[in-house]
């Protein structure tokens, strides 16, 4: 039976309200590796989105993940609560995360 590497979470930054969420730039830590990803959530929804090279090295994307639900509800945890933040968080930015130089 093999041990299941932990995956951990750090928050990097707010990004914004987007569409009644609010969107989250996270760091994902797996196997002393470090990965980007995203984390949106509203009351009633979240998406937990990462880097394809670590969904590669899981063998699965993040969602068939056999701790999925742990990963989520440690998401949750960390955040500041969707009610406390929506009101006082601006719009979403996307210039600020996105190469618009071609």
């Amino acid at each position: 039976m093999s041990e299941t590497k932990t995956i951990e979470f750090s928050i990097l930054d707010y990004m914004g309200k987007f569409e009644g969420g609010i969107m989250t730039l996270i760091d994902v830590k797996h196997d002393n590796k470090h990965y980007n990803g995203t984390f949106f959530y509203t009351e009633d929804t979240i998406a937990l989105t990462v880097d394809n090279t670590l969904e590669e090295e899981l063998g699965c994307v993040i969602e068939d993940y056999e701790n999925y639900k742990e990963l989520v509800f440690d998401l949750l945890k960390k955040v500041v609560p969707h009610k406390e933040l929506i009101n006082s968080i601006d719009d979403i930015d996307l210039t600020n995360y996105t190469n618009t130089e071609e």
